[in-house]
């Protein structure tokens, strides 16, 4: 018999003559069913763990992408356009200007709409723009002064 699918059991007895005169006992109790079940909720557990990493990492790589990769690569798309053509900054500026005016003026009137279902609701929180952000628009502006100093030579 297989040691891991059984598992033996001697009792103990209280007198050593009692135990020279009957021998030894030993009981098998069989393991195999609780054992398969231990094999299939180790696996699940496995299985769950993986799903948890694997959760953690695409919500980490999203985070990254999100805040560092995709605006970096923004920027640099940006600089390629400005070193080609310095008067390109000046339209990037003015597109970038309305962007973020029609984006201001679409986030007051969900916050208008908001307020007037919830009248004791009111958005106090600021959001202030991210670093990335702040270099980008300086680097328009600096292409943008770059166009103004060289004129359209």
């Amino acid at each position: 018999c297989d040691i891991k699918e059984y598992e033996p059991v001697t009792p103990v007895f209280y007198t050593a003559d009692f135990q020279e005169r009957a021998g030894m006992l030993i009981f098998y109790f069989d393991k195999r069913q609780l054992t398969s079940i231990e094999a299939v909720l180790n696996l699940c557990q496995t299985l769950f763990i993986c799903m948890l990493l694997a959760g953690f990492t695409v919500s980490l790589t999203r985070g990254a992408n999100d805040l560092v990769l995709n605006p970096i690569e923004r920027i640099s798309r940006k600089l390629l356009v400005i070193r080609d053509s310095p008067m390109a900054a000046i339209k990037l500026g003015d597109g970038a200007y309305r962007e973020e005016q029609a984006a201001l003026r679409l986030a007051k009137e969900n916050e208008e709409k908001w307020i007037e279902k919830f009248k004791f609701w009111k958005s106090r929180k600021k959001n202030e723009p991210m670093e990335t952000v702040i270099l980008e628009k300086t680097i328009i502006k600096i292409g943008g002064l770059l166009a103004l100093g060289f004129g359209e030579a």
